[in-house]
């Protein structure tokens, strides 16, 4: 099997059940071929020429006709970029570039990949990944940043001065480390890349994220319209994020669940989130000059939240690519759940600070960042609790209990890193 660092490609244990479960049969057929071929492309030994001749003969195959099927536009007129922000994902970096090998990609489109480590503290191991993954195509040239240019300016002071380029016919890898830690560092620096080769959509996919073959195109069709042949006032289009199928639960969760009705930690969080912006900004795409105009990407822990809700205060729309199939892993205990909301929080506050004139709005949108001393939130439960009759009083306050919980946890996070947008490890997602 494929191995990197302990990480399969293609590995069930890293890859959502469902993600697997939606291949065609022609996909599978094909995971099941490379799993039973014995060769490590992550590993630190070279790619041997049988290696690479298996690579390129079985995986990113020449779709150029799928391409014009599902988007109705012309392969060598599509031009795009893919930004992935890497921030310490050694876990599920080596599946989640497998599943990016399994898209439906046209290699005579022009597609420039720009994988962006952002302070990452692994001891390098995400950095290793990606280049070995890389030099799967060929030799991987090592440039000068200041020789050879990637963008106009920066205005990031941290980025290195040298970066790594891959070229697959009209598709190119770009590897560009910053010591900035946050992944709003990483996809400004992706967006001032892109103006440089007026690339007239830029598309997002974390690192942590897993797409199925046709999200691309599907994602890629939506822009071309909104952005390209008919523009009009949206700014963002969001990925259809599915759920990952939830992996075994631990002892204290199993109580968790028994207290609380058979609700698992993870239904939390929709139960008050606001739904009326459809963000998910794992997987996303706009314009360029469009994000440059709106001042970037915001530097808070929700970065990608404040964007949307940035340009809907602006008069912008915010739509969803239904389709464009993304599968996130999320937390699912108690005890990483906790952390996931409360660095949520600390986002959202960053956000009030940076951004004065929208706290009311945020406010009004985001439930869970309502005093909740008011009952605010506690309405908005009792709202739900209508919706599920299983759900008693006493779960209903005991949910209360714990956002308030989650809500103080984040100011106080806020407090200590009021200007720091980057997350910690939360367990069960790294």
């Amino acid at each position: 099997m494929i191995n990197c660092y302990n990480h399969d490609l293609f590995d069930k244990k890293k890859i959502p059940l469902g993600w697997f479960n939606n291949l065609q049969s022609a996909d599978r057929k094909l995971i099941e071929r490379i799993n039973g071929y014995i060769f490590s492309p992550f590993s630190i030994q070279p790619w041997s020429e049988s290696e690479k001749d298996f690579i390129k003969n079985n995986l990113w195959l020449d779709d150029n006709n799928h391409w014009f099927r599902y988007t109705g536009v012309k392969p060598e007129k599509s031009i795009f970029a893919i930004c992935i922000p890497v921030h310490n994902e050694a876990s599920f970096l080596p599946a989640m570039l497998g599943t990016i090998l399994l898209s439906h990609l046209p290699k005579s489109a022009k597609i420039t990949f720009l994988i962006i480590t952002n302070g990452c503290t692994d001891n390098g191991s995400s950095q290793r990944i990606i280049f070995n993954f890389m030099s799967l195509f060929g030799e991987v040239q090592k440039k000068d940043i200041n020789k050879n240019p990637l963008a106009n300016k920066f205005t990031d002071e941290k980025i290195d001065k040298s970066y790594f380029l891959i070229d697959i016919d009209n598709i190119k890898f770009i590897h560009l480390n910053t010591n900035s830690a946050g992944k709003a560092y990483a996809i400004n620096i992706a967006n001032e890349i892109a103006l440089k080769n007026n690339d007239p959509i830029l598309i997002n996919l974390d690192a942590n994220v897993f797409i199925e073959p046709n999200s691309f195109a599907k994602m890629y069709v939506l822009a071309y319209e909104k952005f390209i042949h008919k523009p009009d006032n949206t700014a963002i289009i969001a990925g259809d994020k599915k759920a990952d199928k939830l992996p075994p639960i631990s002892a204290s969760d199993e109580f968790f669940q028994k207290e609380f009705s058979g609700l698992n930690a993870r239904e939390i969080l929709p139960i008050i989130h606001n739904q009326l912006i459809p963000m998910h900004g794992a997987f996303m795409s706009w314009n360029p000059k469009s994000m440059l105009e709106e001042g970037g990407m915001p530097h808070t822990a929700v970065e990608d939240d404040v964007f949307a809700y940035r340009a809907v205060f602006n008069g912008k729309k915010v739509i969803k690519a239904s389709g464009a199939v993304m599968w996130k892993v999320e937390p699912f205990t108690l005890k990483s759940r906790i952390i996931f909301l409360s660095r949520i929080i600390r986002g959202w506050l960053q956000a009030i600070e940076q951004f004065p004139y929208l706290k009311s709005f945020i406010k009004t949108q985001v439930s869970y960042m309502k005093d909740s001393r008011n009952g605010v939130i506690y309405a908005d439960l009792k709202e739900w609790q209508k919706q599920n009759q299983k759900i008693s009083e006493q779960t209903l306050l005991a949910i209360f209990q714990l956002w308030s919980k989650v809500y103080l946890t984040g100011v106080e996070e806020f407090k200590k890193r009021r200007f720091d947008c980057s997350w910690d490890d939360v367990p069960g997602t790294k």
